[in-house]
């Protein structure tokens, strides 16, 4: 069973993403990097390309330095192209957070789980997990999230809260509400053949024909 309702922001939820919406400003530092980068890969090779001709004698030391000369302007147009760009991205990012917190609303998802199927982590990105909250419906949990509740054996569990926030779809955290769950089995990691689901992500789906049903909708999806 899974009941989805919006709240309140909480203070620390509202503390989460005013920290991601810090992280996500293009701020000094970063449009100094973003332009030092291409303006010094230009204008090194450029530099570099007029002194091996000034060297072999195929051009003179004062067209080498003009050579320089245009490296440096063509360096710093291709890198101010890159800092405009950053620049277009950056805000870009940033405006799911605004919005969450212009509006202050959080989406909470209480679940009774009826079962569990653990995944085999992929790389760093966190466990994850297929939840089954019935009807017949799986929800997909992944993230980083997840490392302290799995290793301190509270999750997977019985009935839980996880919270998000609507427009950035930042997870604001999992609470665990009742008894721990044993998985039902831990499969592989997804294959480019099986529908991948993002974090939260409801999945028509169930337990016992779950290799199947992922094959069915990556199907679906391509279709």
């Amino acid at each position: 069973m899974l009941k989805q309702q919006l709240r309140p922001l909480l203070p620390e939820e509202r503390k989460t993403l005013e920290s991601c919406a810090n992280s996500s400003r293009f701020n000094a530092t970063s449009a100094f990097m973003a332009f030092l980068f291409p303006f010094f890969i230009v204008f090194v090779a450029i530099a570099c390309f007029a002194a091996v001709l000034a060297a072999l004698h195929v051009i003179e030391k004062s067209t080498a330095r003009s050579f320089e000369n245009t490296g440096a302007l063509m360096g710093i147009a291709v890198g101010m192209w890159v800092v405009r760009k950053s620049l277009f991205a950056s805000r870009k990012a940033l405006q799911p957070y605004k919005l969450d917190l212009e509006e202050g609303i959080a989406e909470s998802f209480t679940c009774h789980a009826l079962g569990a199927v653990e995944v085999e982590e992929f790389e760093d990105e966190g466990p994850a997990f297929f939840i089954d909250v019935g009807e017949p419906r799986l929800l997909f949990l992944q993230g980083q999230y997840l490392y302290d509740l799995v290793e301190d054996g509270k999750f997977p569990c019985s009935d839980f809260e996880v919270v998000r926030a609507p427009q950035s779809g930042l997870n604001l955290g999992l609470q665990c509400l009742g008894e721990p769950l044993k998985s039902t089995r831990k499969r592989r990691w997804l294959t480019d053949k099986e529908y991948l689901p993002s974090d939260l992500e409801l999945v028509g789906a169930s337990i016992a024909t779950l290799d199947e049903d992922l094959l069915r909708l990556r199907n679906s999806e391509q279709s």
